[in-house]
């Protein structure tokens, strides 16, 4: 490990939130990783004479309207809700660096018009637009997830953008220009690599509110869809039934936000321990 990352290692072991955040992802990680063994029914398996029934010995958080264990939906939701995330996140990365490195080095023009598009897409809020860009593609949960990266890219490209304009006046980007350096290697080889710590604080930051907007449109019925076990879908399954078994909100609604809230608190440690540097 370089010394500048050992140093921003040992700065991140400093802060409780870091600790408290990443021992909650590790262990939605773990759960979405071994579903299978901690599941207790197919999450899929319909038993009528079993619908909802309230949380049991049987059933850890009751069943839904149509039987199935709502414990193992939930575990295995875990797998959906995560994936949506961080494909979300990649694409909003695959999407947004290049945009930023072509406004740092396609000149004027090109800065103004990259600008212009990210303030376009800035103007509008994240869900709307999301939710504008799924009835255009279609209701589905590959469709949600396109959305939300699209509506992130922007973002991202923004704070790359920043960053690479800082780095792009420093010295050794000068050196490297008077050594006839391609502008590929320059990019790539020099800019970029200092852009790192700011994305990866920011695409942490951004993972949270991916989810949480792939959960948005899945509950007004635009992201997953029945029988996918993605918990804003099991949000939106259970609406019907709110007054009758709340516990079919309480689970899902609970999972979304422990989850959430413990990567927002490892990407503010992150955020923090990096910074711009």
């Amino acid at each position: 490990m370089s010394a500048p990352w050992a140093i921003a290692w040992k700065r991140f072991l400093r802060k409780p939130s870091g600790w408290v955040g990443g021992i909650i992802c590790s262990f939605i990680l773990f759960v979405a990783l071994f579903a299978p063994l901690l599941a207790t029914h197919n999450p899929d398996e319909q038993n009528l004479p079993q619908k909802l029934r309230p949380p049991s010995s049987e059933h850890w958080f009751g069943s839904d309207d149509t039987g199935r264990d709502l414990y193992s939906r939930v575990v295995y939701g875990s797998r959906l809700t995560l994936s949506v995330g961080v494909v979300a996140v990649g694409i909003a990365t695959a999407l947004g660096v290049p945009l930023a490195l072509l406004s740092v080095w396609g000149g004027r023009r090109a800065d103004l018009v990259v600008s212009g598009v990210i303030d376009v897409f800035l103007a509008f809020p994240s869900l709307v637009l999301a939710l504008a860009i799924v009835a255009i593609l279609g209701q589905d949960l590959t469709n949600a997830m396109i959305a939300i990266g699209i509506v992130y890219a922007p973002r991202l490209a923004r704070v790359v953008r920043a960053a690479a304009l800082s780095e792009s006046v420093r010295d050794y980007v000068s050196a490297a220009r008077a050594l006839s350096c391609s502008a590929p290697r320059v990019l790539f080889r020099h800019i970029l690599p200092n852009c790192m710590a700011p994305l990866l604080a920011s695409a942490t930051l951004y993972l949270a509110s991916a989810i949480l907007e792939a959960a948005a449109l899945s509950f007004l019925g635009l992201g997953a869809q029945p029988p996918q076990s993605e918990w804003g879908a099991l949000l939106y399954a259970g609406r019907d039934f709110r007054l009758t078994a709340p516990y079919l909100l309480y689970f899902p609604g609970f999972a979304i936000f422990i989850t959430v809230m413990g990567i927002n608190l490892l990407g503010d440690a992150v955020n923090d321990t990096l910074g711009g540097r």
